[in-house]
């Protein structure tokens, strides 16, 4: 049930859900920046937690680096304190970044008034030219957030500026996603956007962005992926919905959604497995979860669960952190009448295990479904395809390759290799399969495979008659789109 999350989770800071029990007082303050004419400012507040130009994190040292960990996971960097001067360096900061000390830090931990927090049930969209310096949120106050509620969409001179600033594409595709986009993206601008790097998964939200924006009033905050306390969140591509737990907020990362609250310790993942069942869901989990810094393992049997129709599977899973903090997890599985299956894990100190239980049960009670959307994909380039090689090289070698690109938007992929000589023989085959999308025409372009653990990777084709070639090997059409074809071998 666990299988591939991977590093996700300690890629979001697990240590940042529990309280920070000692900090560097020489860092505790107020501090400001610029980068590139934009003021940055960072509050580090006593009991750990903190503000990054208006964005509520967690923040904390470890060694020689300040950790710094908010709803989109966490970052490292290199600190020097000097004096009034902070400057930090490496992470995600292309060049060192130097702050002043510009005020103490309030007594206890820093809380937004009545209205700021009705404010921050939304994630408030980001404005920033770089995520590399976490440049300023916009958050007006009084009756200026009425205002923000109705920004306008971003203009194509403004997508262009972000990408020659070189912020990363994730953070590029959230901000259309956020705030919408005030044009539609044809040939010639896509062509002309992805000169300045532009990837195909950015065109493509712009695209939709520009497809779905308001004729006669821009983009309201309603419109945005994130959701408000309580509502409900739905993910169309994957045909789920569900109630979002008061105070949380959501948004997806890494192929995966996180739900994480300003106000109560804990972390919440969902992550969408297709084409599964029950029994193979419970053979993820009772592997656990290990990896680097988090080692997690059942601590009770399966049991049924069951969200309105649909049957699904809860566990608890207990183990402990990097950082010696004892963790403990909910999670529960069910699946959809389409065979597929979300899987949400909350998890926590064991202390605060007691209140995240139940925000995890009642997220996966409310979980409905609806068919899921598949991925638009080209006729052109759907097929059956195989890649043959054989060297007789010192002895005898040869790898066979089987890509199927059907024309229902799912993928599936094999292959066998076989090698012998005076080391003896040897043989094996792999296989794996998702979803399928391509940016691009008839002719060359990019494959974006979105594998069943979630995992994304893109790979360049270009067309050689009804072949395809693909990261500079060419491979055979053997069948169509309907992948009914029986392979040659």
């Amino acid at each position: 049930m666990l299988r591939g999350f991977l590093r996700l989770i300690l890629l979001l800071g697990v240590a940042a859900m529990a309280a920070v029990a000692q900090q560097s007082s020489a860092l505790i303050g107020t501090w400001s920046a610029s980068f590139q004419g934009f003021p940055v400012e960072m509050v580090l507040n006593a009991d750990g937690s903190g503000r990054f130009t208006g964005e509520a994190m967690q923040w904390r040292v470890q060694g020689n680096k300040l950790v710094l960990t908010s709803e989109d996971g966490s970052d490292a960097y290199n600190f020097k304190l000097q004096g009034a001067q902070l400057i930090l360096s490496g992470g995600d900061i292309v060049s060192p970044l130097t702050f002043m000390r510009t005020g103490g830090s309030a007594p206890g931990v820093e809380r937004d008034t009545p209205e700021e927090s009705a404010e921050e049930n939304e994630i408030l969209p980001k404005e920033t030219p770089s995520a590399a310096a976490r440049a300023p949120k916009s958050k007006p106050a009084g009756g200026a957030r009425e205002a923000a509620g109705r920004k306008r969409g971003m203009s194509e001179s403004e997508i262009t500026k972000l990408l020659e600033g070189g912020v990363p594409d994730s953070r590029l595709i959230n901000l259309v996603e956020e705030r919408g986009v005030s044009f539609t993206v044809t040939s010639a601008l896509a062509s002309r956007l992805k000169a300045r790097g532009a990837t195909p998964e950015l065109i493509a939200a712009l695209r939709k962005a520009g497809e779905t924006r308001p004729i006669s009033a821009p983009p309201s905050k309603a419109a945005a992926p994130s959701v408000a306390a309580g509502r409900r969140y739905t993910h169309d591509r994957w045909g789920l919905s569900f109630a979002t737990p008061p105070g949380w907020k959501v948004g997806e990362r890494s192929g995966n959604l996180m739900l994480g609250s300003d106000t109560e310790a804990g972390l919440m993942v969902v992550r969408f497995v297709r084409k599964t069942s029950l029994e193979a869901l419970g053979e993820g989990y009772r592997e656990g979860l290990q990896e680097e810094g988090l080692q997690l393992m059942p601590a009770s049997q399966l049991e049924n669960f069951q969200a309105g129709t649909a049957r699904g599977l809860a566990g608890e899973m207990a183990g402990n952190s990097s950082d010696g903090y004892r963790i403990r997890a909910r999670v529960i599985a069910v699946l959809s009448p389409y065979g597929d299956a979300p899987v949400v894990l909350g998890l926590t100190t064991e202390e605060k295990y007691p209140q995240l239980k139940p925000r995890v049960e009642a997220l996966a009670r409310s979980m409905t479904f609806s068919e899921p959307q598949t991925p638009r994909v080209n006729a052109a380039v759907a097929g059956q395809y195989l890649y043959f090689y054989s060297s007789s090289i010192g002895g005898s070698y040869s790898r066979q390759e089987l890509l199927n690109l059907c024309s229902d938007g799912t993928f599936n992929r094999g292959g066998e290799i076989y090698s012998s000589g005076s080391g003896g023989t040897a043989a094996g085959q792999s296989g794996s399969g998702g979803q399928w999308s391509a940016e691009g025409n008839d002719s060359q372009g990019t494959l974006i495979l979105t594998f069943n653990n979630g995992e994304t990777q893109q790979v360049a084709y270009r067309k050689s008659g009804g072949d395809i070639v693909l990261n500079g090997k060419k491979y055979a059409r053997f069948g169509d789109g309907s992948c009914s074809q029986r392979p040659p071998f």
